[in-house]
């Protein structure tokens, strides 16, 4: 099964997604408040799963999120649960969780991750 690539543009509710299938990348940039996560998030969640069932090994997840709405935080998390259960497994998985430096709650969001999972999660401030 060949993957495409997929980029979503972003709007004023719901992020940028790119899913690269060549350089194993997934960036959600943006703002995050669809009016059904689970609509919006499900297709990306499919993609992941995907990509792994083919001969890929490593993806590199990059999130850059200015808000983001319960919903939407409850997607995250069941997203990386699924990652966390396919690192070490032969897959070699990295996230980086970026914040606006004055964002207090993104910053505890992605420690909050980083805290959680066994896959490592870099938490980094950005001036935007």
């Amino acid at each position: 099964m060949t993957l495409d690539l997929v980029f979503l543009e972003r709007t004023t509710e719901t992020p940028s997604i790119v899913l690269d299938p060549t350089t194993g990348a997934v960036e959600i940039t943006g703002n995050c408040y669809p009016e059904n996560a689970y609509e919006f998030f499900e297709p990306v969640r499919i993609w992941v799963e995907q990509y792994f069932t083919t001969s890929a090994s490593n993806l590199n997840v990059r999130m850059n999120l200015n808000y983001i709405n319960t919903a939407s935080s409850k997607f995250l998390r069941e997203m990386m649960i699924m990652l966390n259960s396919y690192y070490g497994k032969d897959k070699v998985i990295r996230v980086e969780w970026l914040y606006d430096e004055d964002d207090e709650d993104m910053e505890d969001l992605g420690k909050t991750f980083s805290l959680e999972f066994e896959m490592p999660i870099l938490v980094k401030a950005v001036q935007v």
